[in-house]
């Protein structure tokens, strides 16, 4: 739960995050920055090889529509993706 600042590499692979106070080394980092991993990669002038882009949509979360999954549906007029999440 640290704001990332920048990737450690080593010998080309990820080896942990430099954040605000210093180096976190790590065996295992995941990129969890979804729409913006291009803001931390372009921090180090990396290109990644597949990114995606934001979507703008809303999220229903509810009782349960089915336990173990939800669902993605488009807004018929405009395509507009929204989410309904089981609780």
């Amino acid at each position: 739960y640290h704001p990332v600042e920048k990737l450690h590499f080593d010998k080309g692979r990820v080896k942990g995050v430099f954040t605000r106070d210093g180096l976190v080394e790590a065996d295992l980092v995941i990129n969890a920055t979804g729409a913006w991993c291009r803001e931390l990669f372009g921090r180090q002038d990396i290109q990644p090889r597949y990114t995606i882009a934001p979507t703008k949509g809303a999220h229903l979360v509810v009782d349960s529509v089915n336990a173990t999954h939800g669902l993605t549906l488009a807004h018929p007029a405009d395509g507009r993706t929204f989410f309904v999440l089981p609780w």
